[in-house]
């Protein structure tokens, strides 16, 4: 009896612990994610513009849009629209205002972001290896994110935008 209960106690935390590696999330001054033409890159905000970094070369003059390859490997452009406190990302010559961004980030993986102040609150949605998402890929990060900062502003927005994915997706 004590040996079966033993099993479930560790089969338990080795479930939950497996969950959380799965999830990541934490405040910084810049997002790291793939360009259209596939290169890691760095964007750090300067008010409502960005100024891209690449490996071996210095930072860009602050831009006011930025590409970055989306979640479906497509091409976009994001900027900041201060007056509404929102990205505007622009595909296939929509735009579309959006208090996140999802992109991918250098690892592969399906990352969010908001802004925060002069920087972002960004967190992994689903490793490099999740194909398409579910509405349990949105559940599930949203569920990781409440546990883990649930009074952070920037992970509250994250956890909104990810509950109604969530219900909509």
């Amino acid at each position: 009896m004590v040996r079966r209960i033993a099993i479930i106690l560790s089969l338990t935390f080795a479930s939950h612990a497996a969950n959380a590696a799965d999830g990541m999330a934490y405040e910084d001054n810049k997002l790291n994610f793939r360009n259209c033409q596939g290169e890691n890159v760095t964007a750090r905000s300067f008010g409502a513009k960005f100024s891209l970094s690449r490996a071996g070369a210095s930072p860009s003059e602050p831009e006011d849009a930025i590409e970055f390859a989306t979640w479906d490997g497509e091409c976009a452009k994001f900027s900041w629209d201060s007056d509404k406190s929102e990205f505007q990302t622009t595909s296939h010559g929509a735009q579309v205002g959006s208090r996140v961004v999802k992109y991918v980030a250098w690892d592969g993986g399906k990352w969010m972001a908001t802004r925060t102040g002069a920087g972002f609150y960004i967190s992994r949605v689903a490793k490099n290896n999740v194909a398409s998402m579910s509405k349990s890929n949105f559940a599930n990060a949203a569920q990781w994110l409440k546990r883990s900062d649930p009074n952070n502003f920037g992970a509250v927005t994250l956890i909104d935008a990810l509950t109604k994915a969530a219900s909509t997706e």
